[in-house]
């Protein structure tokens, strides 16, 4: 005897970042966002495999817009500041 329910989950396509179930045509996962590929990304059995290389990139990217984030920051402080050094020198 064998366990239907069970086969079938075996051989649903997984999402490797979250391994919520996809189908077949999917780029993107339904459920986190995370680019799907047909050869690395996808696991047929369940198991919860993460590519080194992709989780590298995600967190290479967050750490590119907090950077500009901060820049970004920076400089708005930088020119707030310009301002209230030329109201106080010059008196309003």
């Amino acid at each position: 005897m064998t366990n239907d329910i069970e086969t079938g989950a075996i051989n649903q396509p997984k999402c490797w970042s979250c391994g919520g179930a996809i189908a077949a045509g999917d780029v993107y996962c339904r459920h986190c966002g995370a680019k799907l590929s047909r050869d690395e990304n996808l696991t047929g059995n369940g198991a919860d495999k993460r590519p080194t290389k992709h989780i590298h990139a995600r967190l290479e990217s967050i750490e590119k817009l907090l950077l500009k984030t901060v820049l970004g920051v920076v400089a708005l402080l930088i020119l707030v500041g310009w301002i209230v050094l030329q109201l106080h020198h010059f008196g309003r």
